[in-house]
């Protein structure tokens, strides 16, 4: 899928970039010994926590070195009043460290009308077509779109810079089952995401199986920044899904109705 296209697209993120390099020293027999590891905007063992439109009352925790805000009214191209609010509070909690966001994704093609921003034409830079033609070039291109406009949209709704964003990929909202529609919009909307700064996906090994056809598939190169659930706040010992990318956080039980999280 446009594998030489989307590494060099990588690599125009230094701090996801510097992932690569680390996983080839490790592969090299390199021992790191550190107690805190700074990965991206985390650090690994610090705990936080993840907010959105459930959370719009909710006390939420405080003491915590990370938060991450939910944009989206659990489907994608949807908005909520509270977003700012709990972005605000998501800051007070964490001694005003800058929250990470999430935004709810899917594929069909009822969302077409939702397209908008550069993704019309920047699927032509995308580098993912190759060996698709007529109908079914257009079906992809289509997909590719709407992802793209669903990590637009959600740019456009942001309170803030988040420090990385995060793109929810559950089987609780409308995909296709077509996986490699569903392909083509997730790996437009993280070719969008990328262009805002970087991020990764939020899914679970049973969900991103079902959704993508194969727990290993990867729409973009490694070192892209995961967030991984259903695995009871523990960080596995590898990629459980995306298998190409690390786990970056890890959700764990919710506590007062606001869900824990651990860096990995």
């Amino acid at each position: 899928m446009g594998s030489a296209t989307a590494s060099r697209r990588f690599l125009r993120h230094p701090r996801l970039a510097a992932c690569l390099i680390w996983a080839a020293l490790a592969g090299l027999g390199v021992v790191f010994v550190s107690a805190a590891v700074a990965i991206g905007p985390f650090t690994s063992g610090t705990t936080g926590f993840d907010v959105s439109y459930p959370n719009c009352t909710s006390t939420l925790p405080s003491g915590d070195a990370l938060a991450v805000v939910g944009l989206t009214h659990g489907r994608p191209f949807t908005t909520y009043s509270c977003a700012s609010s709990l972005w605000a509070a998501a800051r007070a909690a964490t001694n005003n460290a800058t929250p990470s966001a999430y935004f709810n994704t899917g594929y069909a093609g009822a969302y077409a009308k939702d397209i908008a921003g550069p993704c019309p034409t920047s699927v032509g830079s995308a580098g993912v077509f190759s060996g698709l033609s007529g109908h079914t070039l257009s079906q992809a291109q289509q997909a590719w779109k709407i992802g793209c406009s669903e990590a637009y949209f959600a740019s456009t709704h942001a309170p803030g810079t988040p420090a990385l964003w995060f793109a929810d990929v559950e089987t609780g909202n409308s995909w296709s089952t077509n996986v490699t529609l569903n392909r083509f919009a997730i790996d437009g909307l993280s070719y969008e995401m990328q262009a805002l700064g970087g991020g990764g996906m939020y899914s679970s090994p049973v969900m991103w199986s079902t959704i993508t056809g194969s727990a290993s598939w990867g729409p973009t190169p490694a070192a892209e920044a995961n967030w991984v659930t259903g695995q009871g706040g523990v960080c596995p010992s590898s990629s459980l899904f995306d298998s190409a990318s690390p786990t970056w956080l890890s959700q764990g039980a919710a506590v007062n109705g606001v869900d824990g999280d651990l860096a990995c």
